[in-house]
């Protein structure tokens, strides 16, 4: 499980939902690491350069990953959640559902590239739309059940008893 864990953190790490973060304002005058921000300056921390900088997350910051946070010292990517105290309260439940979510894909399907006509893999792209929430465009793959237990259970009318 330590892997599935990886898994969700890199996945939000490599392609953070809210790219650009909340804005928030100064309460008061403030310097920042040699830069005055006045009281009331609108100040907004960019997630996505935050979750790619190559001193924390190295020269290969742009690709997927997991093993990144295996035993290597790079802590848990908060930069998604917001910053200081207005961090998003819900954070603990989405990344349970997420988790539980990985987890139970990975455990009933192999997902694997969908076939085109002449049984050839349809290539998956790394592309993703919109500017202000980011998700990946539209792509085809296909979901094979690991077990007789999960194709039944998919089949199931009634898969939790």
């Amino acid at each position: 499980l330590p892997y599935v864990s990886a898994f969700s953190e890199e996945s939000q790490r490599w392609h953070p939902v809210l790219v650009m973060g909340i804005a928030h304002a100064a309460f008061e005058d403030d310097v920042y690491e040699g830069f005055f921000i006045p009281k009331g300056s609108v100040v907004v921390g960019h997630a996505f350069d935050i979750l790619h900088d190559e001193t924390v997350y190295g020269q290969d910051k742009d690709k997927f990953r997991p093993e990144r946070f295996l035993n290597s010292g790079v802590g848990y990517p908060l930069s998604q959640w917001g910053f200081g105290r207005r961090m998003c309260p819900g954070r603990y439940l989405a990344n349970g559902n997420l988790f539980l979510a990985t987890a139970t894909i990975l455990k009933l399907f192999d997902v694997l590239p969908a076939k085109d006509k002449d049984g050839k893999d349809i290539p998956v792209y790394e592309d993703f739309v919109g500017v202000g929430n980011s998700q990946p465009a539209p792509f085809k793959c296909l979901f094979k059940p690991r077990s007789e237990y999960a194709k039944n259970l998919l089949e199931s009318k009634n898969p939790i008893s």
